[in-house]
């Protein structure tokens, strides 16, 4: 971190970015993701004793074997220790309090969002399995269409085209809610379900391309969408083409976007 006298004779304290200790499942891991998978601050506070921020990058030669060695023990005491006994709890507490609060529940424990597939291994329930599932899916799903958003933005260089924004969304949640899987051969089998796997650590016995189907038929059944008219978009709320969105039930009960 850097440390600035300002003009106004106040200090500044900027560059956080490596401010918490990288997390290490090995050594080879470690050293390519030192720069962007660190500890939460909750775990870091609670652990038994403090951690290197520098562990496993050239600016961490000053004991580093001691330094490595603790965050690879940290590591493991987060994997083994910490992220079962958290799913034990979630064994016992309301599936709907799970539901509404399981990122805050996951951190406030010290746990990053990216072990939900560990500790999906560990709940005891199949309906919390199914509902990490659900929320992991989703979030592989949310990352997908962040990235097709950049790169469509990349590619027009014109600005804000919100009409063609509009129908690359509406062409991208038809791919993922559709009800035919000939309307998505590719994206639950291939993408989805290989993104969740390396990016959240799920094991081999959730079948995410099965998934789709509970996923299409309980609570996110939606109805194939146009971008021509008056579609429903779930999560968008309604827009009124000048960029403001506010939530709003369509006649089945979705969230309704304006065409």
């Amino acid at each position: 971190i850097e440390a600035h006298q300002g003009q106004d004779g106040r200090f500044y304290v900027i560059d956080f970015a490596r401010l918490f200790p990288p997390t290490a499942e090995s050594e080879e891991v470690a050293r390519s993701t030192f720069l962007y998978y660190h500890f939460r601050p909750e775990f870091v506070r609670n652990y038994h004793r403090p951690l290197s921020s520098d562990g496993f990058s050239q600016f961490g030669a000053h004991n580093e074997a001691e330094h490595n060695a603790e965050l690879l023990e940290a590591t493991q005491y987060l994997l083994r220790t910490t992220i079962p006994q958290f799913a034990a709890e979630l064994g016992v507490m309301d599936t709907q309090r799970v539901r509404a609060e399981l990122t805050e529940l996951l951190h406030r424990s010290g746990i990053n969002v990216r072990y939900l597939g560990v500790v999906r291994r560990h709940v005891p329930t199949e309906e919390l399995r199914s509902l990490l599932l659900h929320e992991m899916c989703a979030r592989v799903i949310k990352n997908h269409l962040r990235a097709l958003m950049r790169a469509q933005a990349k590619e027009l260089k014109t600005g804000r085209e919100e009409g063609h924004f509009r129908s690359v969304i509406i062409q991208f949640l038809n791919e993922v809610l559709g009800h035919s899987p000939a309307e998505n051969p590719l994206t639950w089998k291939g993408d989805v379900e290989t993104a969740t796997h390396y990016a959240l650590e799920l094991t081999d016995d959730a079948h995410v391309a099965d998934h789709r189907a509970l996923t299409i038929s309980g609570d996110f059944a939606f109805p194939v969408m146009s971008p021509d008219a008056a579609e429903f978009v779930p999560s968008l709320g309604a827009c009124d083409g000048e960029g403001g969105c506010e939530g709003g039930e369509g006649r089945d009960g979705s969230m309704r976007m304006a065409g």
